[in-house]
């Protein structure tokens, strides 16, 4: 991937933390990559396309579609069966749904 393009998600990823006034940290509990993996995908030069700024580009990708919507009302509903959610069990939740569309979205036609 040339380095435009790479440079382009990380804009985009930036953009989308500054939105939702989430920092490296969140993201990283939210995407299950470790705080360090997230500050190299963002910064790290040369600028290379790395398995975590992937998945944190199909993460930003999904969240802005109609179908993270579904996700989280399901992740609402599951929330309501249960006596504790917790931050960490919705993490592992939001983890969970964004390996799913990461795998989806990666499936060839």
């Amino acid at each position: 991937m040339i380095a435009a393009e790479v440079r382009r998600k990380r804009e985009e990823i930036r953009e989308f933390m500054d939105q939702g006034g989430l920092d490296q940290g969140d993201v990283a509990t939210l995407i299950g990559f470790s705080k360090s993996s997230i500050s190299r995908a963002l910064s790290a030069e040369p600028a290379r396309e790395t398995r975590c700024l992937r998945k944190l580009h199909t993460f930003v990708s999904t969240s802005k579609t109609a179908e993270m919507s579904h996700a989280l009302s399901a992740i609402e509903q599951f929330a309501d069966s249960v006596e504790v959610l917790n931050g960490a069990t919705a993490a592992q939740i939001l983890r969970a749904v964004a390996d799913l569309l990461d795998k989806r979205n990666t499936k060839e036609p």
